[in-house]
């Protein structure tokens, strides 16, 4: 696709397989550490609602708060499952970094 055929492509192999290995696999554990970081989050907080339903103490108010913490973390892991792959895409396409990549 180049007019003459002896220039080539000055973009090496080495370089490609670099680029991926540092770029695109640095996205994709840091992606994955943001939605394990909420989930480590989320989980004391299942870990207090379970203690509280086996000592079958009947506090609505903190019934109340427990749940609205887990529906709290539940909807910020979903939000985050979504800019993960945003940024994954924007990465892919890009070249961006996973921040640049997830505004």
């Amino acid at each position: 696709f180049t007019a003459e055929k002896d220039e080539g492509n000055n973009v090496s192999i080495c370089r490609c397989i670099y680029t991926t290995l540092i770029r695109h696999a640095g996205t994709a554990a840091f992606g994955s550490m943001v939605i394990k970081l909420v989930r480590v989050l989320r989980a004391p907080t299942l870990f207090l609602q379970s203690k509280i339903k086996k000592s079958r103490i009947d506090n609505r108010c903190i019934d109340v708060i427990i749940c609205s913490c887990q529906c709290c973390f539940f909807f910020l892991e979903r939000y985050m499952k979504f800019i993960d792959r945003a940024a994954y895409v924007h990465t892919a396409l890009f070249g961006y970094s996973f921040t640049k990549g997830s505004q």
